[in-house]
């Protein structure tokens, strides 16, 4: 922990180290709660506890703490290629009567 005398200058000098895996923020303050959450560069923001992350959430983090995320719909997303397949088994014709195909 480091003192810091406003809620921007901690979120500067977190934001100013190379990484970015999880952070953690105490307050009672709404206004603070929504500038961290908009403005703490990390993959888990954890705020009033200490549990960054569980089974069914994505864990991961940012700059030099890694790329892409495990856990949750997430972690199985990087492990699938999305692929978009187009295949015409015969010649199609179109005909304007009754918006047919026919071969």
């Amino acid at each position: 922990m480091s003192p810091f005398s406003s809620l921007e200058e901690a979120i500067r000098r977190a934001n100013s180290l190379p990484f970015g895996l999880a952070a953690y923020g105490f307050t009672r303050d709404s206004d603070y709660l929504s500038t961290m959450m908009a403005n703490i560069e990390c993959g888990n923001l954890s705020i009033n506890h200490f549990v960054a992350s569980i089974a069914e959430t994505p864990f991961g983090g940012v700059k030099d703490s890694g790329y892409g995320r495990e856990g949750g719909i997430e972690g199985l997303q990087s492990y699938t290629v999305v692929k978009n397949i187009s295949h015409q088994t015969w010649p199609v014709r179109l005909t304007t009567e009754g918006g047919r195909l026919e071969r």
